[in-house]
């Protein structure tokens, strides 16, 4: 686990560092800059399709990273374009880096999977992930919940900027956090691209879909106002 920065959580006995209690969480030696979220939402198999491409930051030499991982149906993992190795753990991904990839190197890591849009235990004690509902689904993944959701490190203390392109059935609006910037209808499905540009931890990810209305105004000083009914 991270050793920076190491965020506390309160319950009703007191203050514990999150490390206690979710010593699995976060991977040392990499510092993610930014994320690509490509996600297929296929509402009547209950099962999501990710492309999810990390901007990392190397802070140590290593030959290996590490990122946090529950359930995903791994297929490929590139490195800068070209495919490594790679394996599948109870609670991570663990990704082979090319020889000789020094600390302060920027790589690009690339991860193609499936999962189940469906929440999973977490030992937080709730339920966490990928909720479906009749018409959609929402993400409910504070503290811990990402992971069952896209390879990523679901650390508190590690924040980065989202780029979030979200295919869902037509008919069904796709809403994350950030700006909203295209949307598309295409033969698969419609796509929503979302970017959230403020570097913000993993477990504030906001994704929902379903029927859907945007209502756009303007608030004090000029600031846009985007809501989501």
């Amino acid at each position: 686990m991270q050793d920076f920065l190491a965020p506390v959580i309160k319950n009703d006995i007191g203050f514990f560092n999150i490390g206690e209690l979710f010593p699995d969480l976060g991977n040392p030696g990499l510092d993610v800059q930014h994320y690509t979220v490509e996600l297929e939402y296929d509402h009547a198999a209950a099962e999501l399709r990710g492309a999810v491409g990390l901007d990392v930051a190397l802070t140590s030499e290593r030959d290996e990273i590490t990122l946090d991982a529950i359930g995903l149906r791994v297929e490929a993992v590139t490195v800068d374009g070209e495919q490594a190795e790679f394996r599948t753990e109870d609670v991570e991904l663990r990704i082979t880096l090319p020889p000789g990839v020094a600390a302060d190197r920027r790589v690009l890591v690339e991860v193609l999977y499936t999962t189940d849009a469906a929440p999973r235990y977490s030992p937080s004690g709730w339920s966490l992930g990928w909720y479906p509902t009749d018409d959609g689904s929402f993400l409910l993944v504070e503290p811990d919940g990402m992971r069952n959701v896209m390879p990523c490190n679901d650390h508190p203390s590690d924040k980065a900027t989202f780029t979030f392109r979200l295919t869902v059935p037509d008919g069904m609006v796709a809403v994350a956090n950030g700006e909203l910037t295209e949307s598309l209808a295409e033969a698969d499905g419609d796509t929503f691209v979302w970017e959230q540009r403020q570097p913000m931890a993993t477990y504030l990810v906001l994704l929902v879909t379903g029927d859907y209305l945007f209502v756009n105004d303007v608030g004090p000083g000029g600031v846009p106002l985007q809501s989501v009914v």
